[in-house]
């Protein structure tokens, strides 16, 4: 089953997946390449690659359109340096990106994936500069961290506790 989907029979063509994994990959260096040239594009790149942060059938879908949403932040930030954008541009795409971005940390089931998505969020934050996050958007932001910062340390105590644990052993052995 796959989540989501309940216990519904899908059939999956996986060279078409990888496909669009790769076609995400190739949006995100076309952007990344062209830099303010890219900007007519933005829109209908945004319109493919946003909904797919969240697509459920395919991990490196998901993990290519998540990183490619700081290049098209990019994209816009660079314009409006270059004076062929406007800073509302820049504020309307991340208001488009922002609830898919939150969305895959919530759902994400893969911890790797899912630091993926928090590092795309701590880069979006940084190229759309301060005041980006309203008061809503950082609480939710506080939210999703919170479990991850907890989680965090508690291994670290559990590793420390460990370490002790081996160095007792360690000094009962050489006594």
């Amino acid at each position: 089953t796959i989540k989501g989907m309940g216990k519904m029979r899908v059939s999956i063509n996986v060279k078409e997946l990888e496909e669009k994994a790769m076609g995400c990959q190739v949006l995100s260096s076309y952007a990344e390449a062209l830099k303010e040239n890219f900007l007519p594009h933005v829109e209908m790149v945004s319109q493919i690659l946003v909904p797919a942060i969240t697509y459920k059938l395919s991990e490196a879908v998901r993990t290519a359109s998540v990183e490619a949403t700081p290049e098209l932040l990019k994209v816009v930030k660079s314009a409006i340096e270059k004076g062929t954008a406007s800073q509302q541009s820049l504020g309307q795409l991340w208001s488009m990106i922002w609830p898919q971005l939150m969305q895959a940390s919530i759902v994400e089931p893969d911890s790797d994936a899912q630091r993926i998505v928090l590092d795309s969020i701590s880069e979006c934050i940084e190229i759309c500069g301060p005041g980006c996050l309203n008061e809503d958007q950082a609480e939710q932001l506080i939210e999703v961290m919170k479990p991850l910062l907890e989680d965090h340390i508690k291994g670290s105590a559990e590793e420390g506790e460990q370490e002790e644990d081996d160095e007792e052993e360690d000094d009962g052995l050489t006594d």
